[in-house]
């Protein structure tokens, strides 16, 4: 009787040590491990242990993003800031747009990953620009704020995360 419960308990043990072990054989890996922000990483790539998969939802996610900061500029009062921010705004969708289309091609040569990150880096750039641009002024004239402080402290983690994903791409 006790070689019997012995013997479950081993074959139970056996196959708990194969299921993780399998998993571990196929390469999964925590691609957010390290990060920044590895919390906005997690909810990003979904479960995703390939960098080439994960960045496809993450970039989606960014874009929609990038429309609902697009949107807030369209419903602001104009003023001389504005459309440099808008600008900056569509830029920063188009390049990811272009981004997506890249990824859908599979596994990028030397070169396409090298596209990738230029334009993954631009976009820092043109969400950084619109916000240098109200802080700047806001030196000049206090009563100046920026519209969009809340959105960008949602897409600064988000895009950094992006970019540090696409470092991970073999």
């Amino acid at each position: 009787m006790a070689s019997k419960h012995y013997t479950s308990f081993s074959l139970v043990f056996l196959a708990a040590a194969t299921i993780l072990l399998a998993g571990h054989a196929h390469g999964t890996k925590d691609l957010c491990q390290g990060f920044e922000h590895e919390s906005v990483c997690r909810t990003l790539v979904q479960g995703l242990s390939d960098p080439h998969e994960a960045l496809k939802p993450a970039i989606h996610q960014l874009i929609i993003e990038g429309r609902r900061a697009l949107m807030l500029a369209n419903n602001q009062k104009k003023n001389t800031f504005l459309d440099g921010c808008k600008e900056n705004f569509s830029f920063a969708i188009e390049d990811l747009q272009a981004c997506l289309r890249v990824l859908k091609n599979g596994h990028l040569n030397v070169l396409q990953k090298g596209d990738l990150l230029n334009s993954l880096s631009a976009v820092v750039s043109f969400y950084e620009s619109c916000n240098d641009t109200y802080l700047e002024a806001a030196t000049m004239n206090p009563s100046i704020k920026n519209p969009f402080g809340k959105i960008q402290t949602v897409l600064n983690p988000m895009i950094s995360t992006v970019l540090a994903l696409a470092t991970q791409l073999p």
